[in-house]
C-alpha cells in the first residue's frame, strides 16, 4: 500500500521511541519524553534493543538527537512506518482524502493554514498530511500528498471538489480505485451514473 524504505535496527529503534513519546514534544517537553522513557516497559526496552537497567539516553542527548534529524528523512520514514499499519475492508486498503482550515490560525493578513490529509479509513491512521498552498486549492494538491504512497489496489475516497477527470485518471493510472461524488452541475455525469444498473 505504502511505499517502504529500508529500514534499519537502529531506525526501528528510533522509531519506536519517537511513537511512544508523548505529543507535547516542544522545547519544554524535552525532559517529559526522558520521564516517559524512563516508564518503558521490559518490552518496549526489549523491542529498542535496550536490556533492563540499561542507561538511558539523559534530556540532552535526546535534544541533540532530535535537532540532528532531517525532516524530511524523519517524514519519509514514519510513513513508511504507518503504513504497516493499516488495515483492509474486503481486501482493501481504503483511504480517504479531506481538507481542514484549521481553526483560529489565521495571523495578520494570512488566510488559515488549510490541509489535506490522506487517512486509512479502518485504523484511522493520518498516512500523509500537507498544506495547500495559499494561492492553491485542495484538487492539485491530492496528487502531490498521495504521489508518496502505493496506490496499487486501493480505494481512494474523496469529497465533490476532487471529481475531476484528471484526478481519477491520475489515481487509476497509479493502479488505484476511486470513490468520488459527482456535483450537481456535472449533469452529464450524473445521467451516466444513473443508467448504471
Amino acid at each position: 500500500m505504502c511505499q517502504h524504505t529500508p529500514n534499519t535496527t537502529e531506525y526501528q529503534r528510533k522509531t519506536h521511541l519517537k511513537t511512544q513519546t508523548p505529543p507535547n514534544c516542544h522545547e519544554s517537553g524535552l525532559t517529559a519524553i526522558w520521564e516517559h522513557a524512563t516508564d518503558l516497559t521490559a518490552a518496549d526496552l526489549e523491542v529498542l534493543g535496550l536490556q533492563i537497567g540499561q542507561a538511558l539516553a539523559l534530556e540532552s542527548t535526546i535534544r541533540r538527537v532530535l535537532q540532528d534529524l532531517d525532516p524530511t528523512d524523519l517524514d519519509t520514514h514514519v510513513r513508511s512506518w504507518l503504513c504497516t499499519r493499516t488495515g483492509t475492508i474486503e481486501g482493501r486498503t481504503v483511504i480517504a482524502v479531506n481538507g481542514k482550515s484549521m481553526r483560529a490560525a489565521r495571523t495578520g493578513k494570512d488566510p488559515a493554514p488549510h490541509l489535506l490529509a490522506a487517512l486509512d479509513q479502518v485504523t484511522g491512521t493520518v498516512l500523509a498530511q500537507a498544506r495547500v498552498a495559499d494561492k492553491s486549492n485542495e484538487i492539485p494538491a491530492l496528487r502531490e500528498l498521495l504521489k508518496p504512497l502505493d496506490l496499487d489496489g486501493v480505494v481512494v475516497s474523496a469529497d465533490a471538489m476532487h471529481t475531476q477527470t484528471d484526478t481519477a485518471e491520475w489515481i487509476t493510472q497509479q493502479g488505484g480505485h476511486y470513490v468520488l461524488t459527482p456535483l450537481g452541475n456535472q449533469k452529464t455525469l450524473r445521467r451516466t451514473l444513473k443508467k448504471l444498473p
